[in-house]
């Protein structure tokens, strides 16, 4: 399992940009190392940033990149901004940690920073973690949660000189009967072997327990952020329904087209003793993912192996050819709701695990830009759909 650490340095104060602290910045993808560096630039300025990676990133949320450059005779990027109190690093796939310097600002309006790849042990990433939660830089919630991805590191399985594995393997397999997945409400699901695991291939859209007790459905974002008990809702159209979602069901039909996608749960209804899954199946757990993902690197493959071919449902048909659904996962694009009740609207799709992590629980997400399976946590009030796998 990919596992990241992002290196914070309290720098000193300069003379009008004044670094004083990084913070993490929420990651959306596994294989993007955010650094949200605050700071002031009254006027205009000239960030000379010395790297040699390339596909590095310059963005702000709080003024404006005027323009952004690579200068390969002095192997650096120059970039020009207005008045700004924060500047994004974003470096790009494959560069986990990240250590930002300075190096002598001169003039005044100059400001230079290095980008380097840095190589540490679990231990001392353990003691960097616990370093930054005494001083406050790193919350709790956010301490726990890079504690679990550096210690799930040490779950993984040694892989073997292939002339001392025996070539020999046996896949479980399942009848006809167990293959069959039917929820409380006669909701017929189709499924798909992957690995010796067998999976979903829709989301879940049923609107009871496997008991028969009903879940609650939310609609109103104000009350969707309180609910500390199991609750749903159906999928926002944050897509064009007739150009998005009709061309992926080959429907016009709304009702047709909302069933076909599944509805969105809050984590308390995925992790309900009742179960929500039907009976036989469960939501999936954090090992259950990671079995999945070792499965798909071993037959050299990523997400791609996970996505729907069908053009223009990842809205990146150039590269569409990658996209194989092998496994028969068929997965598409859904919004999440988040943890404030609003709908978020990126093509990324995240599933529930049931596995918590303190306040958070584990999620696997892939995105329309990259082929790799993310495995990370949201806050428990999170909206996302389920595929459940069988027991």
């Amino acid at each position: 399992m990919q596992k990241w650490l992002l290196v914070f340095l309290l720098l000193p104060l300069l003379a009008t940009a004044q670094l004083r602290e990084f913070e993490v910045s929420e990651m959306e993808r596994p294989d993007v190392a955010v650094v949200q560096a605050n700071t002031q630039w009254p006027d205009d300025a000239l960030l000379l940033v010395y790297s040699s990676l390339d596909g590095v990133q310059f963005r702000s949320s709080m003024g404006a990149v005027d323009k952004q450059t690579y200068n390969n005779t002095a192997g650096r990027y120059e970039i020009l901004v207005k008045p700004l109190k924060q500047m994004i690093f974003v470096a790009k796939p494959g560069f986990m940690e990240l250590k930002i310097a300075t190096i002598n600002p001169n003039p005044k309006d100059v400001f230079y920073y290095q980008i380097e790849e840095l190589k540490s042990s679990d231990e001392q990433r353990l003691k960097e973690l616990k370093s930054l939660l005494r001083e406050g830089i790193l919350t709790n919630e956010q301490y726990e949660t890079f504690v679990a991805q550096i210690k799930g590191s040490e779950d993984e399985i040694p892989k073997k000189p292939i002339e001392n594995v025996d070539a020999e393997v046996s896949f479980r397999t399942y009848s006809d009967e167990e293959k069959l997945c039917k929820d409380i409400e006669g909701n017929v699901y189709p499924t798909t072997q992957i690995g010796n695991q067998l999976w979903m291939a829709e989301n879940l859209k049923t609107g009871r327990y496997a008991d028969g007790t009903p879940i609650e459905e939310v609609k109103k974002k104000k009350e969707w952020f309180k609910k500390a008990t199991g609750a749903y809702c159906e999928i926002q159209e944050v897509f064009t329904l007739d150009t998005y979602y009709s061309a992926l069901f080959k429907s016009k039909s709304k009702k047709e087209i909302k069933n076909k996608l599944g509805k969105i749960y809050n984590w308390q209804a995925v992790d309900d003793s009742r179960g929500i899954c039907p009976n036989g199946w469960r939501a999936p757990s954090k090992s259950d993912m990671e079995e999945l993902i070792r499965f798909l690197e071993q037959a050299g493959a990523g997400s791609e192996a996970l996505k729907t071919t069908r053009q223009g449902v990842w809205l990146s048909d150039e590269d569409s050819d990658r996209r194989t659904n092998t496994s028969g996962f068929s997965a598409f694009p859904v919004a999440s709701r988040k943890d404030d009740g609003e709908f978020d609207d990126s093509r990324f799709t995240r599933w529930w695990t049931g596995t918590q992590a303190g306040n958070s629980a584990y999620y696997f997400g892939i995105s329309a830009a990259t082929s790799t399976v993310m495995i990370a946590t949201k806050n428990k009030l999170w909206g996302m759909p389920c595929r459940c796998v069988k027991e």
